[in-house]
């Protein structure tokens, strides 16, 4: 059994394979994950917003209860964030983390009012041309990483993930100028 449906009877009845997903499940996750976070965050004085990760599975079901439940996201793509609007998400709650966007893509981010996490100096550049007015976060590439292939890694010397924190400083005084401050890292 999945919850209260009968795996037996589910699969007579549809082609395999298949994915099953038991809201319920997701829900109490969710919610025990926000208070847990509550407990220690809120309890001292410290703001929060729980991100999914739309990447990890854009279902229309999954993504609209967290919506209701409160839930922020987390997309990879315009094509993410769109289908999280879609789906009833307000821009303030979506937040775009990826490297090498194009310039359609940043003026998405920026008619869209999206939040963005930057992952450069020329992607902060672009944002401020195009008139971005938000704040910003920044990706933080710690200089160590793991992954399967070169291109996956997401740390390390040569890798197209975040900013080097040797770049830190320079870039958060830079887009505090520019007025689009660093709120998030």
């Amino acid at each position: 059994f999945v919850g209260e449906f009968d795996l037996e009877k589910i699969v007579e009845n549809y082609d395999t394979p298949f994915y099953i997903y038991d809201l319920e499940v997701v829900e109490r996750r969710f919610i025990g994950l926000t208070e847990m976070l509550r407990n220690y965050y809120e309890n001292n004085g410290i703001s929060f917003k729980i991100l999914y990760a739309l990447k990890a599975n854009s279902n229309p079901d999954i993504v609209s209860l967290l919506r209701i439940l409160g839930s922020g996201f987390d997309a990879a793509s315009p094509w993410e964030a769109e289908t999280a609007i879609e789906l009833g998400a307000r821009s303030d709650d979506i937040y775009i983390t990826a490297p090498g966007l194009s310039k359609k893509d940043l003026m998405y981010v920026v008619d869209k009012n999206i939040n963005i996490n930057i992952d450069s100096m020329t992607q902060l550049n672009r944002l401020i041309e195009l008139g971005y007015k938000k704040t910003i976060g920044v990706r933080i590439n710690p200089g160590f990483g793991a992954g399967f292939h070169r291109y996956a890694t997401t740390g390390g010397e040569y890798v197209k993930f975040g900013i080097n924190l040797n770049e830190l400083d320079e870039i958060i005084r830079y887009a505090y100028r520019k007025d689009v401050p660093v709120s998030r890292i």
